[in-house]
C-alpha cells in the first residue's frame, strides 16, 4: 500500500513554499512511526561512528576498560540492556551511583572509581541518548564519596604512588647540548642525537606537548608540528620570482635556496595543537637574548639539514645508512625522555621522576622563577588559549625571559629540594 507524503519544497521563481502530495511505497533509510519519523538502522550506525570522531581512537580505548566494567556490573544484575533505555530517570542515577559503591568497595578511589562513569557517558553519547542525568547533584555527591580518607591519602603517599613528574631544569639542556648538538655535523652518526637534543630544546623552549612535538601514534589525533608550521621571518628580503619575500615556510625548497642563518629574524610556531580550530596566535623564538639566538640558530640548521620535507613533522629526519636506501625517521617521545632520564641520573636524581611532560613542567617553572606574569606563561603553554581575534604571540620562553633581570635560573639544586624524603622502614 502507497503512503502519502507531503513535502514542502520551495520552486525557484516562487514566493512561498509550495506543498505537493507525493505518493511513494518507500523511503530509503526512513521509516514512520507513531512516534515521529527515525532513521533507518544502517543510518543509526553511521550515525554512531560519526559521533565517535567526537574523541580519538586512544581515548575510546581509555574508555572501553571501564564501559566493559559497567557491562559486567549489568550482567551481575541480570540485566538486559546496558543502556538502561527503559528505566527512569531516577533509576539511572541509583544504579550508576551503586556502579561506583562497588568499585569503591573493591578498593578503588577517586578516579579509578569516577574515571568508569566518564566511559559509560560517552557511550551513551554514541548510542544518541540523552546524558542529562549524569549531571544530577546526586552523581556529584557520590563522585565525592569516593575520596580517600586523610589516613588513606597518607598511606598512598608513604608507598610512594602518585608521585608527579619533576620539572628539567636550563642547564640539563645545556648539558644535552653539548653533548648531543655541539660540534656535530648532520650525517648518519650523529643526526638522531642532534634531533632528539633539538626536539628537547624546542620543546622545552615553547612548552609544547608529547603529541605535538613527535609523530602520533597511530589511533591517535594527529597534532603534530609540522616544517610547514613554522614561518622564519627574515631582516632582509630575498628575491624569488621577481618578487620580495621576507617570511618562508620551513621545510620547502625556498627555506633551502635562500634561507641564511644570520638573516633570521624569528621563527613563529603555529602548530594544530591539542584541540581543533583556527590558530591565529603563535610561538616565537626570537633574539631577545643570547640564550634564545642560540636556540634560533639551532633551529633554523635542523630545518635546514634534516632533509624533511614541509609536511613531515618537525622533529624527524632523512639520512642514508651504509648499505640502506635513504629513509625517513621521526623522533619519538620515548627517545627524548631515554635521554633526559640519563642525564637526570648523571645528576645524581631518580630518572624514574622525569618524562617528555617534565620539558613542559620545566618551562613553566622557569618562567615563573624568571617572574613572568600568569597571563604570559599561560599564553606560552598552550597556543589554543588564545581566541581566534587575539594574535598577540610575543610571549616569552625561557630563553627569552632570561634577560628580564628578575628571578634566577633554576639548577640542579632546586630540583633536588623537589626529591621527597624517604620514610623510614
Amino acid at each position: 500500500m502507497s503512503s502519502i507524503y507531503y513535502v514542502g519544497l520551495y520552486m525557484s521563481g516562487c514566493v512561498d513554499s509550495t506543498v505537493y502530495i507525493i505518493f511513494i511505497d518507500t523511503v530509503v533509510g526512513v521509516k514512520r512511526t507513531s512516534s515521529g519519523w527515525v532513521l533507518g538502522e544502517e543510518e543509526e550506525r553511521e550515525l554512531e561512528d560519526f559521533v565517535k570522531k567526537s574523541v580519538t581512537g586512544n581515548t575510546m580505548k581509555k574508555y572501553s576498560y571501564g564501559w566493559k566494567d559497567w557491562c559486567k556490573h549489568g550482567e551481575s544484575l541480570g540485566w538486559s540492556d546496558v543502556y538502561m533505555t527503559t528505566a527512569t530517570r531516577t533509576e539511572k542515577i541509583r544504579h550508576l551511583m551503586y556502579f561506583f559503591k562497588k568499585r569503591f568497595d573493591a578498593g578503588l578511589r577517586e578516579k579509578q572509581v569516577t574515571g568508569a562513569g566518564a566511559a559509560v557517558r560517552k557511550h551513551f553519547q554514541i548510542k544518541l541518548l540523552s546524558t542529562e542525568w549524569f549531571d544530577d547533584p546526586q552523581l556529584s555527591e557520590a563522585r565525592r564519596s569516593c575520596r580517600r580518607s586523610a589516613a588513606e591519602n597518607r598511606a598512598y603517599a608513604r608507598s610512594g604512588a602518585g608521585r608527579d613528574k619533576k620539572p628539567i631544569w636550563y642547564d640539563l639542556l645545556a648539558q644535552v647540548r653539548e653533548e648531543l648538538w655541539q660540534g656535530k655535523d648532520f650525517s648518519h652518526e650523529h643526526i638522531d642525537g642532534k634531533m632528539v637534543a633539538i626536539n628537547a630544546m624546542v620543546s622545552f623552549e615553547l612548552a609544547i606537548r608529547k603529541g605535538e612535538a613527535n609523530l602520533a601514534a597511530e589511533a591517535s589525533e594527529d597534532h603534530t608540528i609540522r616544517n610547514e608550521d613554522l614561518t622564519f621571518h627574515l631582516f632582509d628580503p630575498v628575491t624569488i620570482n621577481n618578487e620580495a619575500v621576507q617570511a618562508i615556510r620551513g621545510g620547502t625548497s625556498w627555506f633551502r635556496s635562500y634561507v641564511k642563518v644570520d638573516n633570521v629574524e624569528e621563527c613563529c610556531v603555529k602548530g594544530i595543537t591539542h584541540k581543533t580550530g583556527l590558530i591565529r596566535a603563535g610561538k616565537r623564538i626570537q633574539r631577545r637574548t643570547v640564550e634564545e639566538e642560540e636556540l634560533l640558530e639551532d633551529l633554523v640548521e635542523w630545518v635546514m639539514y634534516s632533509g624533511s620535507g614541509p609536511e613531515d613533522p618537525l622533529f624527524s629526519r632523512y639520512t642514508q645508512f651504509p648499505g640502506k636506501p635513504r629513509m625517513l625517521k621521526a623522533c619519538t617521545g620515548k627517545m627524548v625522555a631515554k635521554v633526559i632520564k640519563e642525564f637526570v641520573e648523571k645528576a645524581g636524581l631518580n630518572p624514574r621522576e622525569y618524562a617528555f611532560h617534565s620539558l613542559r613542567k620545566g618551562c613553566i617553572t622557569q618562567l615563573n622563577a624568571f617572574g613572568v606574569g600568569l597571563e604570559e606563561a599561560s599564553a606560552r603553554t598552550s597556543v589554543m588559549v588564545q581566541t581566534v581575534y587575539n594574535q598577540n604571540d610575543t610571549g616569552r620562553g625561557p630563553s627569552a625571559a632570561s634577560g628580564s633581570g628578575v628571578g634566577r635560573r633554576m639548577g640542579v639544586e632546586d630540583a633536588q629540594k623537589q626529591m621527597g624524603a624517604a620514610y623510614e622502614a
